[in-house]
């Protein structure tokens, strides 16, 4: 999850034009935290804290939590005094990758298996291929969106360089939660996508990380 704020040309409303489009950044929205609510629909609504102990970090919070001020990468302790009646759980990284092994391989894949995985919540799609079949990269996006919430009850985010405002979320919104908020769309044009430039070329992290700096993104372990 990022606390970075968002660059003003992520923010600016690009317009709908998605000529040349054929690249997508997927990031799966507070992913080990959704994931814990996925398996104890008992928490929904619930500031949902993963990391315990006095020495700990927390490694992902749910939107509720961020709600108290709560962050990743803060103090366990600190997250307690801000949410005591919050609910921590350790983290559960065999779960997590497990989870995101399904999440590629049953739903990301069946697009294209031009695929670079940046981290275990968070990817960037070559969909060039898939664009006889589905027309727009938008239409892609919204059919993974579609399949995650449907399948495994979390939700993701497709985003890059055109919009600021898109899939119903408000403009206003993407800038209260800078790109922490559940659900903003974006797409990346791929004449700036440069490891797609000259036919496919598998992106590295160092490439992940100059795009996602051009366009307001970061890559991290959860979304």
């Amino acid at each position: 999850m990022s606390t970075a704020p968002r660059i003003a040309a992520a923010k600016r409303d690009w317009g709908h034009d998605e000529t040349g489009c054929t690249v997508l950044h997927i990031d799966m929205d507070a992913f080990y935290a959704s994931l814990e609510v996925a398996r104890h629909p008992e928490y929904a609504g619930k500031p949902v804290i993963i990391g315990t102990g006095n020495r700990s970090v927390v490694s992902a919070a749910s939107y509720e939590a961020r709600a108290y001020g709560i962050n990743s990468a803060m103090a366990s302790s600190r997250a307690h005094q801000l949410c005591p009646n919050g609910i921590f759980l350790p983290v559960d990284m065999q779960y997590y990758r497990a989870m995101s092994r399904r999440i590629f391989t049953e739903v990301f894949s069946r697009i294209t298996d031009r695929i670079e995985q940046v981290s275990v919540d968070e990817c960037y799609m070559d969909v060039s291929g898939a664009l006889l079949r589905w027309r727009t990269a938008s239409a892609i996006g919204a059919w993974i969106r579609e399949q995650v919430a449907a399948r495994y009850h979390v939700t993701c985010r497709y985003r890059g360089e055109q919009t600021g405002c898109e899939n119903g979320v408000d403009e206003r919104q993407t800038e209260r939660h800078a790109d922490d908020s559940p659900g903003p769309a974006c797409r990346i044009r791929a004449d700036d996508a440069a490891a797609w430039h000259s036919g496919y070329r598998a992106i590295t992290r160092t490439t992940a990380t100059y795009v996602g700096h051009q366009f307001g993104c970061r890559c991290g372990e959860d979304g």
